[in-house]
């Protein structure tokens, strides 16, 4: 550098370019961030019940439906806690039980009332009150477990 002239008005080291070509990375990769966090998109569960093998109870007195509640309950799995079901009663009160996660990109999906549809919030798919398939990206169904009703609640085999 030549003493007293502005670093301003000097050209370019390449230094300078590979700080620029760095800053603009670390630009790039922060834009990209939100939809990264979108693609961690987690449920909360609204109960989680002990798995028994290959099977779990959903206690009669954890459905909404059961007390004038919605449709819909997510039943996180005890030891398992990337593992949750959406248990949802169809309008004829057949009662399903899916896993959450998108066949996309792995998101939880919710129930969406007002819609009448399961949702996935990170890329927009979105699935029947069986799990079908509505709307892409995904092109699979969501997992369903048979399920059973019983005296004390729920049961779900999820082998």
């Amino acid at each position: 550098m030549i003493p007293g002239m502005d670093t301003r008005d000097r050209p370019p080291t390449r230094r300078d370019l590979l700080a620029q070509l760095a800053l603009g990375l670390t630009a790039s990769a922060a834009a990209s961030l939100p939809g990264c966090a979108l693609f961690l998109s987690s449920v909360e569960p609204d109960i989680v019940v002990p798995v028994n093998g290959t099977t779990l109870l959903i206690p009669r007195a954890a459905l909404p439906w059961e007390h004038g509640g919605g449709d819909a309950l997510v039943v996180g799995l005890a030891g398992r806690p990337d593992d949750k079901l959406l248990v949802l009663r169809a309008q004829d009160g057949e009662l399903i039980a899916l896993t959450t996660t998108c066949t996309h990109r792995g998101c939880d999906v919710r129930w969406n009332d007002e819609r009448d549809r399961i949702v996935c919030p990170c890329h927009g798919s979105e699935y029947d009150v069986h799990g079908g398939n509505l709307k892409g990206p995904a092109k699979r169904p969501l997992q369903r477990y048979a399920l059973s009703v019983g005296p004390e609640g729920l049961l779900v085999t999820l082998s």
